[in-house]
């Protein structure tokens, strides 16, 4: 009874919908070369996002944009989530991935009751 109740528990909590976060990006693009030479080419920055869902492992790298300091992902799925970017020149090299951003969204998960009583039988 107690292994079934707790796989009924574990399987709502997984059914349940996200808060509906998003996150917010912001960095500054660099303006030179890893040789200190300056950066001439126009830069094109990729966004991505390697999730750790509720259970399981975690997904591949998933390129969620491209665009410009700050960039607001869409609606996120419940679980972690690990933020970086990549800068690419226009005919030339990309950059190494950035620092990692890492958020964690919680799925919805239901209201404590708060009327709970007792009463004490004889």
């Amino acid at each position: 009874m107690i292994k079934k109740l707790a796989l009924a528990l574990a399987l709502s909590i997984l059914a349940l919908p996200a808060f509906g976060a998003t996150v917010t990006l912001t960095w500054t693009n660099p303006t030179t070369h890893t040789d200190g030479s300056p950066i001439t080419g126009a830069l094109t920055t990729s966004i991505f996002d390697v999730v750790t869902p509720v259970t399981g492992p975690a997904l591949a790298s998933v390129l969620v944009g491209t665009g410009v300091s700050p960039f607001t992902t869409p609606v996120l799925a419940s679980g972690g989530h690990s933020f970086t970017v990549i800068n690419c020149e226009a005919g030339g090299g990309c950059s190494a991935p950035s620092n990692a951003v890492v958020e964690i969204v919680a799925p919805a998960v239901p209201n404590a009751v708060t009327d709970l009583s007792g009463a004490l039988n004889p």
